[in-house]
């Protein structure tokens, strides 16, 4: 959300294998707490980027990737990042004929904004959900981070 500045951030580092992406999805579900809106398009999302990371990168090779959740100063929306160790290939959507690869593309339709920064020594890869406006106010009140919640640095 352009001109909406990122405020409070929680942190955590993963060792890059795949029993680790479901890991990494429970962090996310604790940072955001059960009742935040599009939880479950935030978890796929995370599970497909944290997936890329581990498959194709060089995290998967013993290395690890690092998960940071962030909310914008509106609080409407989160933003999620993964960030691994560095691939020699960019981040990219596969054709419509391609068997594999869709990961991406499922990125593309259900995140609000999303994109990478970076090369072969490591990659960001992040996306940005926003609630809808019915889903903003809950009976008790706006829907605020929940569980483990820790401040970054």
């Amino acid at each position: 959300m352009p001109g909406n500045p990122l405020i409070e951030t929680a942190r955590s580092t993963f060792a890059g294998n795949a029993a680790h992406v479901g890991q990494a999805r429970r962090f996310i579900a604790g940072v955001l707490g059960e009742r935040w809106p599009r939880l479950d398009d935030i978890l796929l999302l995370a599970s497909e980027i944290t997936s890329n990371a581990v498959r194709h990168t060089a995290s998967g090779d013993g290395g690890r990737f690092d998960v940071t959740v962030a909310f914008f100063a509106a609080g409407d929306c989160v933003r999620v990042e993964v960030a691994d160790q560095g691939s020699a290939s960019e981040p990219r959507m596969t054709g419509e004929d391609d068997l594999g690869g869709r990961g991406l593309r499922i990125v593309e339709v259900l995140a609000d904004r999303w994109g990478h920064a970076g090369d072969e020594l490591g990659r960001v890869v992040w996306f940005e959900v926003t609630a809808k406006p019915d889903e903003q106010q809950g009976p008790g009140g706006h829907h605020g981070p929940g569980g483990n919640w820790r401040q970054g640095t």
